[in-house]
This record gives structure tokens, C-alpha cells and sequence, in this order.
């Protein structure tokens, strides 16, 4: 009980002993906060397993759509698309683009792996570039330039038997 007796105010009556009605509102509001920060904190992270669930699979098959493209040799210049089959990945969608590359002997390959999660559409991007391994390297040396030379750039690659510099004669012995 409180008294107010002495005139100075509220007191304890002594022998009285518990919590004011602002001390237990007070830790009441601390123990909701706390809750409401681990219930959250608790959400984030299904989320986050949610999330990086999704792209571990997506991955995994661009990987495999990949592979499924190296192995086949030489891919032809061709886009495609289509959906995984399986049950385990209902709602992935492929598509894979072959593309030329300034090198006539290298095609680059693109496999986009698209999905939905939640209300927003997400995809992954994997990009390899495969060689014309029939190619043979004489061929691959720039299709008529020099042996040594770097492709598109007119210069030569530096090599002990050739260390001259551009617009220099040889040195005759």
C-alpha cells in the first residue's frame, strides 16, 4: 500500500513488498520488444533459406543445362527455352542462347535459369565459351597472319627468336 501521510508525497507503508503498476508495464513493454525483434529476426532468416534454396537450384541446373550443351561438341548458333520437367523444379524455366564470338573457332554459350519467388521474378546467368576443338592451330593462329601475332591487333607476341620492335629493320650480321 502507498501513503501519503507524511505530506511529502507517496511511500511505502513498511512491510508492504511488490511491483508498482509502472514497473511491471515497464518490463512488459521490454519483454514485447524483445519478442517482436527474435520473431522477426526468426522470419529474415526462413527467408533467407528460402532465398538461398531457390538459387542453389538454379544454379545446379544451369550448370547441368550447361553441360548438357559443352557435351554435345561445337554447339550450332541457335536460342532456345523450355521448363524443367521434373516435379522438384516446377516453376524453373531455362533458356539458352549460342552466340558467335570475334573468334570464328569460339561460340559463347548463355543459360539463364528464371523463377518467382514471393511476387518478384528472379533469375541466374551463367555464361561459358566453348572452342571448335576440330580446329587445327595454324587455323587458329588468326587465318593467315603470322605465327606469333595476337589476332585483331596488328602487333606480334614477343618471343626469344623475335625481339623487334615495331618499324625496326633486323639487324644484319
Amino acid at each position: 500500500m502507498w501513503n501519503t501521510r507524511n505530506g511529502k508525497g507517496w511511500s511505502r507503508i513498511r512491510g508492504e513488498e511488490g511491483f508498482t503498476l509502472l514497473e511491471v508495464s515497464v518490463a512488459l513493454m521490454i519483454v514485447a520488444l524483445t519478442l517482436v525483434t527474435i520473431i522477426h529476426t526468426q522470419n529474415r532468416s526462413v527467408d533467407l533459406l528460402t532465398e538461398m534454396a531457390n538459387l542453389t537450384t538454379a544454379t545446379l541446373l544451369a550448370q547441368q543445362r550447361m553441360a548438357l550443351l559443352e557435351s554435345t561438341g561445337f554447339p550450332d548458333l541457335n536460342e532456345a527455352e523450355g521448363v524443367f520437367e521434373e516435379e522438384a523444379y516446377h516453376g524453373y524455366r531455362w533458356q539458352e542462347r549460342v552466340r558467335e564470338t570475334p573468334f570464328e573457332s569460339v561460340r559463347e554459350i548463355q543459360v539463364v535459369i528464371s523463377w518467382t519467388e514471393g511476387t518478384q521474378e528472379r533469375s541466374l546467368e551463367l555464361v561459358s565459351y566453348v572452342a571448335d576443338r576440330t580446329v587445327t592451330p595454324a587455323r587458329v593462329s588468326g587465318g593467315g597472319q603470322p605465327a606469333g601475332s595476337i589476332p585483331g591487333t596488328g602487333s606480334q607476341s614477343s618471343s626469344p627468336g623475335n625481339q623487334q620492335q615495331r618499324g625496326e629493320q633486323p639487324s644484319e650480321q
